[in-house]
């Protein structure tokens, strides 16, 4: 499902209730006049996913990224909105006692950047999900190095599902390194993707897909680095 997303420029003839607004639409520099209208409604952005064929789709972008290829948005892990500086200081749940015990190993919905910034029945995924994407008899790998077309020269890996039905279904997984403190690190090598399974014994670290060049892998990383989401869906 394709989204156009039109620049509009609403002139207002009376604030009276009841009054009629001109609704114009600008694309590509050219204004058109749609009609006169009474209300305007506005609804939320409708995102797309893939079906592999496995237990969830995926979504075909980052949170924070409009094409397959763009980097989108970096998060400290159960934090739902980026920030400057990813540092132990600057992690909000560094200040309370949250996802500290135990048995604190998921994420609440409350804590999700997709759930709260998607909305609907999106999710970050968890170990099992990222290790179904990983199993080698449901999809194939595929490194994409610089000056690739199809991701317009980004670095990343396309991954493709290899299920009946499915063959062809791909997404990609751009190389967006994470972010230290202020700092983008290893961006174009690596590639780092949130789940929502925290580490079973160290409470200061959480799961995320991790590859350097190939060989992904699930890694335990420290919750505060700031890392890239995509989400997932039934």
């Amino acid at each position: 499902m394709k989204r156009t997303i039109l620049s509009l420029f609403v002139a207002v003839a009376s604030l009276t209730a009841g009054a009629q607004t001109d609704i114009w639409y600008f694309q590509n520099g050219l204004a058109t006049k749609v009609a006169q209208v009474d209300s305007i409604v506005f609804k939320a952005p409708v995102y797309e996913c893939v079906d592999l064929g496995l237990s969830v789709k995926w979504a075909v972008c980052n949170i924070g990224a409009t094409k397959p290829y763009e980097y989108g948005a970096y998060f400290s892990w159960a934090e739902t909105s980026p920030k400057d500086a990813y540092t132990w200081e600057d992690y909000e749940i560094n200040s309370s006692a949250k996802y500290e015990e135990i048995s604190e190993k998921t994420l609440n919905a409350e804590d999700d950047a997709a759930t709260v910034r998607w909305e609907g029945s999106w999710r970050l995924p968890t170990i099992d999900e990222i290790n179904e994407l990983l199993n080698t008899d449901n999809c194939t790998w595929e490194w994409q190095a610089s000056g690739n077309r199809e991701y317009n020269g980004v670095v990343g890996y396309k991954v493709t599902s290899k299920k009946s039905g499915y063959e062809g279904n791909a997404i990609f997984l751009p190389a967006a390194g994470y972010r230290d403190d202020e700092n983008v690190l290893n961006e174009g090598t690596q590639g780092y993707y949130w789940t929502s399974t925290r580490a079973n014994m160290n409470p200061s670290n959480a799961c995320c897909l991790n590859y350097v060049f190939g060989n992904p892998t699930p890694l335990y990383v420290s919750r505060f680095c700031g890392i890239t989401v995509r989400p997932v869906c039934p």
